[in-house]
């Protein structure tokens, strides 16, 4: 097996800030949009001319880590989800 590299070409930016309030499906949302910034050298022209011309774009992501933020280990679901 091999493995793969991949280089950060930019930062999504998401209005959702808690994962509960991501929509499942996303049709269900109709404006509900994040926005890709492009770092450099990609943030120019160039690396994104002729993107208009398709329907979706297909974006690899990793979650970043969260230094700001404490883990906590999960609990026994509540009796509802039982």
């Amino acid at each position: 097996m091999s493995d793969f590299q991949f280089a950060q070409i930019g930062v999504i930016r998401s209005p959702y800030k808690e994962k509960f309030a991501v929509p499942r499906q996303p049709g269900l949302v109709k404006n509900g949009g994040g926005e890709l910034y492009l770092l450099p050298p990609y943030n120019q022209a160039d690396a994104v001319r002729g993107l208009e011309n398709f329907s979706h774009l297909w974006i690899l992501f990793v979650f970043h880590p969260d230094h700001g933020r404490r883990l906590a280990p999960d609990r026994a679901p509540s009796p509802s989800r039982r």
